[in-house]
């Protein structure tokens, strides 16, 4: 499966190429292909125009990991149910983004321990 990481400028980890050396770093604003099939999309949050792309790419065939500077349940919620299949902060170690990927690729939903603890209990 492809990875490519679609983030601003100035936000990058190099942890992201650690992980997947063959992955592809672009910006909010480049045109990916018409079929994401076999593609893992790793999403810096941050592009207003994210809830379109997001269904756009979802339909095309991509899986969707959203990145984010600040871990929020509220902000996971939204993504998850805009059809994202993960929720992770944009820092996190090479070997945890390789563990989502393959999560990911297997079907799987990916969001950290605490995340999901807040998400489950919350009242």
């Amino acid at each position: 499966m492809q990875s490519i990481f679609i983030a601003p400028a100035e936000v990058y980890s190099p942890r992201w190429q650690q992980a997947f050396p063959a992955a592809n770093l672009v910006d909010y604003s480049a045109l990916l292909p018409a079929d994401l099939t076999q593609t893992l999309l790793w999403v810096v949050l941050g592009d207003p125009q994210l809830p379109e792309k997001l269904s756009r790419w979802i339909a095309a065939g991509a899986r969707v990991v959203a990145l984010t500077g600040t871990e929020d349940p509220r902000e996971a919620k939204r993504v998850l149910e805009l059809g994202a299949s993960g929720y992770l902060h944009y820092l996190a170690a090479a070997r945890v983004l390789e563990q989502v990927g393959q999560v990911i690729q297997m079907g799987g939903l990916w969001l950290g321990v605490d995340l999901m603890r807040q998400l489950v209990f919350a009242t």
